[in-house]
């Protein structure tokens, strides 16, 4: 991770600002020669000329400012970390020193060092914006997310054109699952710079999270525009089209993510995956096999989704097929769950991704109620519920639990459960199921109960 945008800053500053203290006047022209030089691009022979200033005067902090600007560009970074530490110790009021240094350590993954040196920075200079968009960068690594939003504010609110601190604000947006808030500073951030680095590229993956496929496929079309070779553009991209159905779309996306980075697990496991549903058994094992050599902790996911897909494939159609029989858990209804506050939350959770809320009314005793959650779970239904609702399992236990919802959501207990009801995202009942539609689930048709949830998801614009 380059963070190239600082250290234009730093170096500009002192190319532009020279205080030049005591220096000689030798030590002044080579520190001139060694500006111009990496403006030119010459980044080693700036670093020589450096050299030759600090000879002459090794108390002349913006020569260490400078040539440490050089060598972390050359990938230097104990250079560049030991140049901003003599810096520092020679001249203490200077709070470029300390943005560099930061940059250097968040380059070196010490994030809490980092943090530190933005923060004298900031005390030194509060109205610094360069060091609370480097702060709100470590906060977003640390996952200290609501942290990096306040730094990211304050660098904004200081220059509103700041690109990179609303690309850094929407990345710590994404992080809490404000999908919304996060396209929403990746769009001003592209507004203010078209070329930012993988603009399009995360907020494709804001639009994915939000179940927004053609928005989403559209902006790792542009990230590939940009960088032909990008494997995870390409992976993802097919897991999107995968999803909208569109098979040789996605295999084709699986085919280029392994040809540009064939060191990636995840898009041989996809494309196994792709070659099983298609009764491509060779090919899905060799595929398969190449997943759990590079990434082994993948293999009993896999292996699951696998085994489901060859549990699928000998399976009736769903027009002909009944919801399948299962093992009764004991644990589907949770004795000390809170059904009031689990619904909130969906409700919470249900405006940020654009869904429903289905609620399932039942309990551990009831057969058909864990018939109807594993159908909510896999095949057809399974990928509506996965895209369109979020589930709250009301526990009704002997039929004296959570009245005061069962009245609420105008439940009838004697017409026998699993009930289920559905909210919008605001809280508003939109379906209940008065009259026992679902008490027997056993016997319902998988198609029905596609076509309920298909009715019933909803719209997202």
């Amino acid at each position: 991770m380059k963070i190239t945008c600082l250290f234009a800053i730093l170096f500009f500053t002192f190319g532009v600002q020279v205080t030049v203290g005591q220096a000689s006047i030798t030590a002044i022209e080579f520190y001139r020669r060694g500006y111009e030089r990496q403006q030119r691009g010459d980044l080693r022979g700036a670093i020589s000329a450096y050299d030759e200033t600090l000879k002459r005067d090794p108390n002349f902090v913006e020569g260490y400012i400078a040539r440490a600007s050089a060598r972390y560009r050359l990938g230097d970074l104990e250079g560049a970390n030991a140049d901003y530490d003599n810096a520092i110790r020679i001249g203490a009021e200077y709070p470029e020193a300390y943005l560099g240094r930061g940059t250097v350590r968040t380059e070196r993954n010490n994030l809490d060092g980092a943090i530190d040196d933005y923060s004298k920075a900031i005390s030194m200079k509060p109205e610094y914006a360069e060091a609370y968009y480097g702060r709100c960068l470590d906060r977003y690594l640390k996952g200290e997310f609501d942290q990096a939003i306040v730094d990211c504010d304050r660098a904004v609110k200081i220059n509103p054109r700041y690109a990179n601190a609303y690309h850094n604000r929407a990345l710590a947006r994404y992080g809490k699952g404000d999908f919304d808030g996060a396209i929403a500073d990746y769009n001003t951030s592209m507004e203010i710079d078209p070329q930012i680095p993988n603009g399009y590229y995360n907020r494709a993956l804001a639009y994915q999270a939000k179940a927004d496929l053609d928005r989403a496929i559209a902006d790792y079309t542009k990230a590939l525009e940009i960088n032909p070779r990008h494997p995870e553009a390409f992976y993802l991209r097919g897991l999107a089209r995968e999803r909208k159905g569109d098979r040789q779309g996605a295999m084709s996306d699986f085919d280029k993510s392994i040809e540009i980075g064939p060191k990636l697990g995840r898009p041989y496991c996809s494309r196994g995956l792709a070659f099983l549903s298609q009764s491509r058994d060779a090919e899905a094992e060799r595929d398969l096999k190449k997943c759990f050599e590079i990434e082994p902790g993948r293999r009993s996911e896999v292996e699951a989704q696998a085994r489901k897909i060859r549990q699928e494939r000998s399976s009736p159609p769903d027009d002909v097929a009944f919801l399948a029989s299962v093992s009764v858990k004991k644990d589907l209804y949770p004795a000390g769950a809170d059904a009031g506050k689990e619904i909130e939350e969906a409700l919470k959770q249900a405006v940020i991704a654009r869904k429903r809320v289905l609620l399932m009314f039942g309990g551990n005793w009831c057969y058909d109620c864990h018939v109807l959650d594993r159908a909510l779970h896999e095949g057809a239904a399974g990928k509506i519920v996965r895209e369109s609702f979020l589930i709250v399992h009301v526990d009704i236990g002997e039929g004296d639990k959570n009245l005061d919802l069962v009245k609420k959501y105008k439940i009838t207990l004697d017409k026998g459960v699993p009930a289920v009801v559905i909210l919008s995202s605001d809280g508003a009942l939109l379906y209940g199921s008065a009259n026992g539609e679902f008490e027997a689930a056993r016997k319902m048709m998988k198609k029905d109960l596609v076509a309920f949830l298909t009715q019933w998801k909803g719209t997202k614009s």
